[in-house]
């Protein structure tokens, strides 16, 4: 089970079986991390920290974004590599929060994380379509945890 409670096995197949499906209509990667908790540094420190460790900030095209979670703090955070940051809004980021809290504190995970993936890979795709070279798979689509 994925971090605890959060979501549950079922749930975390269709996400990845989702994330895969919107990364074929892209160039970008998509990826969620689940944590328990916060560091002391807060949610923005803590999704940097994955990002760098997965390597989401070298990616060939720089357009990797990473939804992370912190499941018992009830924090997290939306990070995008530095091209489709620099496409989306800081309206855009703000909106995809709300979309994941306004899920989270009705207690449906699986739906807030499913529209959260269906939003970014819908940007991602508008921004940077498929080039007709094989898929990358630089950042792997399963879902991480601490």
């Amino acid at each position: 089970m994925a971090a605890g409670n959060f979501i549950n096995e079922p749930e975390e197949q269709r996400l990845v079986t989702l994330i895969r499906a919107m990364e074929r209509a892209t160039t970008g990667e998509i990826h969620v991390h689940l944590s328990k908790k916060v560091s002391r540094y807060g949610p923005m420190h803590d999704a940097a920290r994955v990002f760098k460790k997965l390597g989401m900030d070298r990616t060939r095209h720089q357009n990797a974004v990473l939804i992370f979670i912190a499941t018992q703090d009830r924090q997290l955070a939306c990070l995008g590599a530095k091209a489709i940051h620099e496409k989306i809004s800081q309206t855009g980021w703000q909106a995809l929060v709300d979309e994941l809290r306004s899920h989270f504190t009705k207690g449906d995970h699986y739906l807030g994380l499913h529209k959260a993936v269906e939003i970014v890979g819908a940007a991602l795709a508008t921004h940077f379509p498929p080039t007709g070279e094989a898929p990358l798979g630089e950042i792997p689509d399963d879902i991480t945890q601490d």
